[in-house]
């Protein structure tokens, strides 16, 4: 599955999403007047790594030296890797016209982040499952979007002194295998046109 082409991208977004605009559920993403042109400039991503032009910079081997994945699931791990990731993201910019897809650079660049963060805590299951979640991403070429800012409310007081605890996105439950969460997220645009939405807090919270 990895390296979709970009119509199986798109094929890959027609399924029983909830989208709605202005009121009104949205039957396919991919032709929505609003959302097509997300869509279109999403989907340059994945001619990219098809591209024998760009394959150096836009395809890298899976770690156990199989499959052939997107760059972006790169972990960088030199200031070389670095460059060779900002070049990427510059490349993919110049390739749609000056439009960044945005659905793979913010996913990965919050994988990254929540990895360092880990590796300084020294939690190395909380480092095996970022890193076990990025080669699942990776190995079925998914698409990805950041959950980052929580609508806040009154934004002088703090998330426990909110008149609504929906202001800020919070785990309500949690199972063996899952958990649930209930609260207002904002997001980027693109949340409507990929596979998966990491969600980040806005903010360094207490308990």
């Amino acid at each position: 599955m990895a390296l979709r082409t970009a119509e199986q991208y798109k094929e890959g977004l027609r399924d029983d999403r909830n989208v709605y605009i202005l009121g009104e559920k949205v039957p396919d993403v991919t032709e929505d007047p609003y959302l097509k042109v997300g869509v279109e400039t999403a989907a340059f991503d994945f001619l990219l790594g098809h591209d024998p032009e760009y394959r150096d910079i836009a395809v890298i081997k899976s770690p156990d030296g199989g499959e052939e994945v997107s760059a972006y699931f790169e972990v960088p791990q030199s200031p070389e890797a670095v460059a060779k990731r900002f070049d990427l993201v510059k490349t993919a910019s110049q390739y749609t016209d000056g439009a960044l897809p945005f659905v793979k650079d913010v996913g990965t660049d919050i994988m990254n982040g929540l990895l360092a963060v880990t590796r300084i805590m020294g939690n190395k299951i909380y480092e095996k499952r970022i890193n076990d979640y990025r080669w699942h991403c990776a190995g079925n070429d998914f698409s990805l979007c950041g959950a980052v800012t929580d609508v806040k409310g009154d934004r002088s007081k703090s998330p426990c002194e909110q008149n609504s605890p929906d202001y800020y996105l919070r785990v309500v439950d949690e199972t063996e295998d899952e958990i649930v969460v209930s609260g207002a997220k904002a997001h980027i645009t693109a949340s409507a046109y990929t596979d998966e939405i990491l969600v980040i807090p806005t903010r360094n919270l207490t308990a």
